[in-house]
């Protein structure tokens, strides 16, 4: 697929096929971004083979000028609420939802006109993101979009037990670090610490400062002016726990070219299971240990099955889409954990502890 081409286009459209829309973000699909390029792709990958034999899938993508990436996104989905008939349905992927909540909450004052007049409106659902979070006011629409999402808490856990077992010959206690993005961070943050208690490792975090916006680039330049060995910088931990794959490579390039061979190197554990961390695992990185598979193809499948539910009238998980004026809940995949094979045997099989913060 070649992704330049396609940004702000349909493709794979067949005359008199009914349509899914599915709009993303450019951060995922900036050709200079490998990392949010091999996502997307696998996320778009899976979505057009889940439904190409019944539907065909309209991608809608930001060019990529990331001074204008909020005000395209925002114009993409408003367009296609106002084309809402064209589509079976539209499925929103990671995006920033404060910017989008607007355009969100246009559509299903016009899907609750429509239940209330007792006719059906095309449903829209998000995939590895949701809208739970920034709840004001969706009650009055009936609640927010149904979404499948990954557990990015039990993700968080899995993170802080692969450390733990990657550093049981280090000196106690541990300590390792969270590096926060943007939006989707604090319950996986939340399930490290929660973990990391349980494990006696002492952590910090820039939970407290101006959060990173998920790019590589600007999580090395966070850990240049942050840690070194100089004395008005931090000393580095013994593991780092970043909130995304690409940060994960930021943070491992600032450690390649600040620490080279060191003899006890800090360990890095990325989330989201991109192919450019994994890539690095399998070559024996010195520094990258693993990363939270979010299993974007599990997700694919989820939101399918709940889509075909909602298509058909029938009540997905909890509720009716059209005869119900509250939508169905989200849907959490439990992430796995892709890493050094001795870790992933060890770690794989950790079961979510119930402790939810």
């Amino acid at each position: 697929m070649d992704l330049p081409r396609i940004f702000g286009h349909h493709i794979n459209l067949k005359k008199g096929k009914k349509r899914i829309l599915f709009v993303s973000s450019s951060f995922i699909t900036n050709p200079e971004n490998q990392v949010g390029l091999d996502y997307f792709s696998i996320l778009a990958n899976h979505l057009v083979a889940k439904f190409q034999n019944d539907y065909d899938v309209a991608l809608k993508l930001p060019s990529g000028n990331k001074s204008d990436d909020a005000n395209e996104q925002r114009e993409l989905l408003a367009k296609g609420i106002q084309d809402i008939r064209e589509y079976a349905a539209i499925i929103l992927s990671p995006m920033q939802t404060d910017l989008l909540k607007d355009e969100v909450t246009k559509y299903l004052e016009h899907a609750l006109c429509a239940r209330s007049s007792g006719s059906n409106h095309p449903p829209l659902l998000t995939i590895d993101k949701d809208f739970t979070s920034h709840d004001d006011g969706w009650e009055r629409w009936g609640g927010a979009p149904p979404s499948v999402v990954a557990d990015g808490y039990f993700g968080g856990q899995l993170a802080a037990q692969a450390l733990e077992i990657a550093l049981r010959e280090r000196s106690k206690p541990l300590r390792c670090y969270v590096v926060l993005g943007g939006e989707g961070s604090e319950s996986r943050f939340n399930g490290f610490q929660s973990r990391a208690s349980r494990l006696g490792i002492s952590i910090g975090s820039n939970k407290d400062d101006p959060v990173l916006d998920f790019s590589q680039n600007e999580a090395e330049k966070f850990m240049d002016r942050t840690f070194g060995k100089e004395e008005e910088k931090s000393p580095y931990y013994d593991g780092y726990f970043c909130c995304n794959d690409e940060m994960a490579i930021g943070v491992r390039n600032h450690l390649v070219k600040s620490l080279g061979s060191d003899e006890k190197p800090p360990k890095v554990v990325g989330f989201d299971g991109t192919g450019a961390v994994a890539e690095k695992v399998k070559n024996e990185d010195q520094f990258l240990i693993g990363t939270i598979d979010v299993r974007l193809k599990t997700q694919v499948e989820k939101l399918a099955e709940m889509l075909g539910l909602l298509l058909r009238g029938e009540r997905p998980l909890c509720s009716s889409w059209s005869a119900h004026p509250n939508p169905p809940k989200n849907l959490k995949v439990p992430p796995c954990f892709i890493g050094v094979k001795e870790i992933e045997d060890r770690v794989s099989p950790l079961q979510e502890s119930g402790e939810r913060s």
